[in-house]
């Protein structure tokens, strides 16, 4: 398997921003986030989102209340943010997965990380050092949300298979643990005609013994 080709992927979102962002802004969050909304913790958190595309999952969540770090290597992308409800409380980093250089210092700062249709986009090296990063980020105990985009579209470069078990391992290897598991369809309709579908992860980092 060839490693992912970063660029690539940058420029193919770069290059279709206006209208990524349209069909992410399209889709009702409750309803998209409606497998895991039982995992979110109450107001005010701080937050970690990882690849925050337009924004629409940031600025939801500094809507509700949270400080929100969102970090998005596409500017094309990022900077249709200005325009929604709550952006004003989103700090907006220009940094990618997975080693978040611009967040050094940072260490142990957030209670969750969220992490939303990306990983099929990461190559198994990258995952593994994505959640390792992730888990020098959180403060002990706190919580991971990653989303697996499942499609047939796999062409080793751009996008990857994106199946559980395997991201379960290398979470776990990172020192997290499995709290749930859900499968969901799709909640845009562009991606329901393609047949893609969701597996959502949730894990806890494990707490070090003193």
């Amino acid at each position: 398997m060839t490693g992912a080709d970063i660029e690539g992927i940058f420029d193919t979102y770069s290059s279709h921003a206006e209208d990524l962002g349209r069909r992410f802004q399209d889709v009702e969050v409750e309803e998209f986030l409606a497998p895991v909304m039982a995992h979110l913790p109450a107001p005010p958190v701080r937050i970690l989102d990882l690849g925050a595309g337009s924004g629409r999952d940031a600025a939801w969540f500094a809507s509700l209340g949270h400080d929100v770090v969102a970090v998005e290597p596409v500017a094309d992308l990022a900077a249709q943010a200005s325009s929604l409800e709550g952006n004003a409380r989103v700090e907006w980093i220009t940094d990618a997965l997975p080693d978040l250089a611009s967040l050094d210092g940072r260490e142990g700062l957030f209670d969750l990380g969220w992490i939303c249709a990306v990983w099929h986009h990461l190559d198994p090296e990258m995952r593994r050092r994505t959640l390792a990063r992730v888990a020098s980020l959180l403060r002990p105990g706190g919580r991971l949300i990653l989303s697996l985009r499942r499609s047939s579209d796999i062409d080793n470069r751009l996008i990857f298979e994106a199946e559980p078990d395997p991201a379960i391992a290398l979470a776990e290897a990172a020192g997290f643990v499995l709290v749930d598991r859900q499968d969901a369809g799709s909640a845009q309709t562009h991606n329901k005609a393609a047949g893609v579908s969701w597996c959502w992860l949730v894990f806890d980092l494990q707490e070090q013994d003193a």
